[in-house]
């Protein structure tokens, strides 16, 4: 059941339907909000239900063990037990084909002669967000965050909303938890800021990522050699946009649809591609993930506190778990390692030229032990490259230049993260840098979605609020006709098959 299925549509107001009737009492509402997440996800795949069981189980169980104890030591122990577990669950249906066919390489390599029988284990969608969301209750409970004792079927059910189940974003729990035990209101225009919120995130991932997938990316990326170099570049510059459409869609949706129940989530991107930096990529780049990378294991490993090496190290580290995290393949290591390299660059920077940063993204300065901010340091010569709004000669230049150096590092490392193992990304680079010319397998459909793509993600965010609003205002008529015109653009202009969303993998 895609998020932008007729399917899911049907679903979600027949869901909206039975919530609203009953949504002044608590116990009620919660049913239908359960029942409805248990029928999204077996939609998909039943048995997995039973994971997700498990995961609040545990999560239910460890929270009860923190409370009942005033030991310290024992708490640690129960959180450490618990994040293991979830860990192993993680490992073993999600990275166990990978480690086992990694063994057996180096098997290989020693002359051992051992044959790979894959392991056709169920792979649960949104295992990867689950556990992450298991660790941080569990986490957040020991560190005082989560006070109120909550049941295991309230749990359960924080895992299993069904708006940020498969992909995010990631919610925190005393957020949700919370807004369960309220009486959800919504107004008019929240509802038809809500609609026009999901409408847009259909019209993104059907007219510009899918569109971009079908007509050059898929064709490039399954056999780069017989392209130019050209048009392998067009390619590799198409799924930057996909991904980023792709993924930001479902976060639309997502969010439109948890926003028609009475709940507000985080958001998750904000234009990533106008980022001067990888710092600031980060922050702009599936932030829900960025902000629990920093909380749960960049801060946790010391941050930025223990030295200018030590920091280099836990910023490679959360980088390259954080890549691994996005799927079970080696070149996802790779591709977190060759982000980590470019953070360092840029962190390099700031120390020679004396460019003090406190980040509040991922790898951010780590204020919570101290109590006054650090004096601010003398400025580099080239210190506006990085900065908006500063006086002089080449702070537009220097600002252009930082934009696209950093477009340009994140489109090249996007090919380890498409390919299919390192070995093809080898392949896809080196056609890319043979110096061949021509476009003529660029459709013409390919170029329009490049410019509209380009085109909205850097046209500044008023925009997008006036259009929010000129919607909200038109009277239901007007938007109803506006819903039905979308549909019939998306089903002239989208004539294939709809894809799954891209994070569906992690």
């Amino acid at each position: 059941m895609l998020f932008h299925s007729v399917q899911f549509m049907v679903f979600l107001a027949l869901t909206l339907l039975l919530y609203w009737t009953v949504a002044a009492r608590r116990l009620p509402r919660l049913i239908v909000l359960f029942l409805a997440s248990v029928v999204f996800y077996s939609a998909w795949m039943p048995l997995p239900l039973l994971l997700f069981a498990a995961l609040a189980l545990i999560m239910w169980q460890a929270a009860r063990a923190i409370r009942r104890t005033e030991s310290d030591r024992t708490k640690k122990i129960v959180v450490g037990l618990s994040v293991t577990a979830f860990l192993a669950i993680l490992g073993v249906f999600k990275y166990a084909n990978l480690f086992y066919s990694t063994a057996i390489d180096l098997a290989r390599l020693l002359g051992r002669d051992v044959a790979f029988h894959r392991l056709d284990w169920i792979f649960p969608l949104g295992i990867s967000f689950g556990v992450f969301q298991a660790i941080h209750y569990v986490v957040d409970v020991y560190r005082g965050h989560i006070s109120e004792r909550y049941g295991y079927w309230k749990t359960l059910l924080y895992l299993l909303f069904f708006p940020h189940l498969i992909a995010g974003p990631i919610v925190r729990a005393p957020f949700l938890l919370a807004r369960f035990d309220e009486v959800p209101t919504i107004t008019k225009d929240e509802a038809a800021r809500a609609i026009y919120r999901i409408a847009t995130g259909i019209a993104k991932k059907l007219l510009l990522a899918d569109l971009l997938s079908v007509g050059i990316v898929d064709p490039v990326f399954a056999s780069p050699t017989i392209y130019t170099s050209t048009e392998v570049a067009v390619a590799v510059v198409a799924y930057t946009f996909q991904i980023y459409y792709d993924f930001s869609a479902y976060s639309d949706i997502a969010i439109g649809a948890a926003a028609l129940f009475g709940f507000k989530f985080p958001e998750n991107f904000n234009k990533p591609y106008v980022a001067r930096n990888l710092f600031e990529f980060w922050n702009r780049w599936h932030m829900t993930l960025s902000t629990w990378l920093r909380d749960y294991l960049y801060f946790p490993l010391g941050g930025s506190k223990l030295g200018k090496w030590k920091t280099l190290r836990n910023v490679m580290i959360v980088m390259v778990l954080g890549g691994l995290w996005h799927g079970a393949g080696w070149r996802f290591a790779v591709w977190g390692f060759v982000h980590g390299i470019g953070l360092w660059s840029v962190r390099c920077y700031w120390w020679i030229t004396g460019h003090e940063r406190r980040e509040p993204g991922p790898f951010a300065e780590d204020r919570s032990r101290t109590e006054k901010p650090r004096p601010k340091r003398s400025q580099g010569p080239f210190s506006s490259f990085l900065r908006f709004g500063e006086k002089g000669p080449w702070d537009l230049f220097g600002t252009i230049a930082a934009v696209a150096a950093t477009f340009t590092y994140v489109v090249l490392s996007r090919v380890f993260f498409r390919a299919s193992d390192v070995s093809h990304a080898v392949v896809v680079f080196r056609q890319l840098f043979e110096g061949t010319f021509g476009v003529v397998n660029v459709p013409n459909a390919v170029w329009i979605a490049l410019f509209f793509s380009a085109l909205l993600h850097w046209l500044p965010p008023s925009l997008y609020d006036r259009s929010a609003r000129l919607f909200v205002w038109l009277p239901a008529p007007a938007r109803a006709v506006a819903l039905v015109l979308l549909v019939l653009s998306v089903r002239q202009i989208a004539s294939f098959e709809a894809r799954p969303y891209i994070y569906f993998q992690f």
